[in-house]
């Protein structure tokens, strides 16, 4: 298992494909290393970015240096084929 911390994105490059390609990279690298599952705390506002990467949420909405967070998994089984 690993987890994701603090993932963020300049906001003048947001919504340009750059969350994205990186979140990519760390689902390849981590299936490469055959690990089974990926956790992150995400702001809320910050959920569909990762449920559209197949993070799932899970638990109670939880607060995080005064943000409202959730916390997320993506399970790996699917990645472990295109290492």
């Amino acid at each position: 298992m690993a987890q994701l911390i603090q993932m963020a994105v300049d906001p003048d490059i947001q919504g340009k494909g750059t969350g994205k390609l990186l979140l990519r990279e760390v689902i390849r690298f981590a299936a490469a290393r055959e690990l089974k599952e990926i956790r992150c705390h995400s702001r809320q506002y910050a959920v569909r970015f990762y449920e559209k990467s197949g993070f799932v949420t899970y638990g109670s909405t939880f607060t995080e240096v005064g943000i409202p967070h959730r916390y997320m998994k993506l399970k790996l089984d699917r990645w472990t084929s295109e290492k």
